[in-house]
């Protein structure tokens, strides 16, 4: 495909091949390169047979590429960045690699050498030798990891419940107190509306929208139920999966439930309500969170291990003011999210740095990277630069590796 035909009808565009080149790194280490080489080709099992002149060419797949660099690091500076390099080079597993000719790829070091003198001073060569390992075969698992995410999660919705049910009280409580333990019901009802009123879920279910209902309509009545208490609020807080229009959605609305605050009531009683109940609420909320984690579709690794490890942070808090057995709940939701996020065998797009030598469309950075035009208005999104016919130079923009 043509560059200029790329860009779109109309649009004249004249780059020279220097203007081109990217600015080579690998894990984000930036470094110039002389001159490089690739390697690649088809895997072949050749089968040769007696008496015969022919031979049969198995062809078993792409071999992996190979890439080779001639690279220096230059400067008053240099060692600095030299060791930085260093340590890129001889971390554990694939990092990413910005190809100056060929565009980024998740590749693993096979080996480097380099190489200083006295004649050269301010200046490292470097001979580097990479192994493309994007699309390698994927790890197979006995059950998906999205399944037992749910099976744990269903597992901390029923002990939150529980919990609720065994130390929510209003058994022979004063007047105040029983109001108190009301308000907080309906509390819980006024928050699942405000899902749909904010925009969280674009639109409640009807099944969501009754259940917030009765447990405002219902409210005095379930505070005098521990048992239907717990559980009108436990299929409330799961029915907002059902809800949410995609995997996203629900995030956000389990993220927004885990926030749930009580109020403050005078009396040691209805306080005490106030906290059990709030804290089972944001349990359910933990359970419903995971299910969503465990189902989104990530468009980056970084992603990915950002929402995760939000996630773990706010449960590992909830663990400090939980009981044993919510714990233990919580714990174990806590190991299947953490193996489950990202997905395992699933070669998701790393975040790699990108530095143009000059202003260029994001149309054409788009190319460059993916040879897919389509994807400029993600280039563009991803670096909030106001206007898509000038990326900007000199300046750190953030793509994604592979498209």
């Amino acid at each position: 495909m043509d560059l200029a035909h790329a860009c779109g009808d109309g649009y004249s565009l004249s780059v020279g091949w220097k203007d081109r080149l990217l600015q080579a790194s690998f894990r984000g280490v930036a470094f110039s390169v002389q001159e490089h080489e690739a390697e690649g080709g088809r895997a072949l099992s050749v089968h040769e047979f007696p008496f015969r002149d022919e031979v049969v060419a198995e062809d078993l797949g792409r071999l992996r590429r190979r890439y080779g660099f001639s690279a220096f690091i230059l400067g008053e500076d240099y060692a600095i960045d030299r060791d930085r390099l260093l340590r890129a080079l001889e971390l554990p597993g694939p990092g990413l690699l910005v190809h100056p000719y060929l565009g980024a790829a998740l590749a693993s070091v096979e080996s480097f050498r380099v190489r200083e003198t006295t004649a050269e001073g301010r200046m490292a060569r470097f001979e580097l030798a990479f192994l493309e390992v994007e699309g390698t075969a994927q790890v197979t698992v006995s059950k998906p990891r999205a399944a037992v995410v749910e099976e744990k999660a269903t597992a901390m919705s029923f002990q939150a419940a529980a919990t609720l049910e065994a130390e929510f009280d209003t058994s022979g409580v004063p007047q105040p107190a029983l109001t108190a333990a009301t308000a907080e019901v309906a509390h819980v009802g006024y928050a699942l509306q405000a899902l749909g009123a904010l925009g969280t879920v674009s639109e409640l279910s009807a099944e969501l929208a009754g259940k917030a209902r009765q447990l405002i309509l219902e409210a005095q009545a379930l505070a005098l139920s521990p048992l239907n208490c717990a559980a009108a609020i436990r299929d409330a807080l799961d029915s907002v999966w059902a809800s949410a229009a995609n995997a996203a959605e629900a995030l956000r609305a389990y993220e927004n439930l885990e926030r749930f605050t009580p109020s403050f009531w005078p009396g040691t009683k209805a306080n005490a309500n106030a906290e059990v109940l709030t804290g089972a609420v944001r349990s359910l909320a933990l359970a419903g969170w995971a299910r969503a984690l465990a189902e989104f579709s990530w468009t980056s690794y970084e992603e990915a291990i950002e929402a995760r490890d939000k996630f773990l942070a706010r449960l590992e808090a909830r663990t400090l003011e939980s009981s044993r057995a919510d714990y233990l709940a919580l714990r174990d939701l806590a190991g299947v999210v953490s193996s489950a996020v990202p997905p395992e065998g699933e070669d998701l797009p790393r975040l790699v740095t990108l530095t143009l030598r000059a202003d260029r469309p994001a149309l054409v950075v788009a190319y460059m990277l993916y040879r897919k035009a389509r994807l400029s208005e993600e280039v563009a999104r991803r670096n909030r630069v106001r206007n898509p016919l000038f990326m900007p130079a000199g300046q750190a923009l953030e793509v994604l590796s592979t498209a």
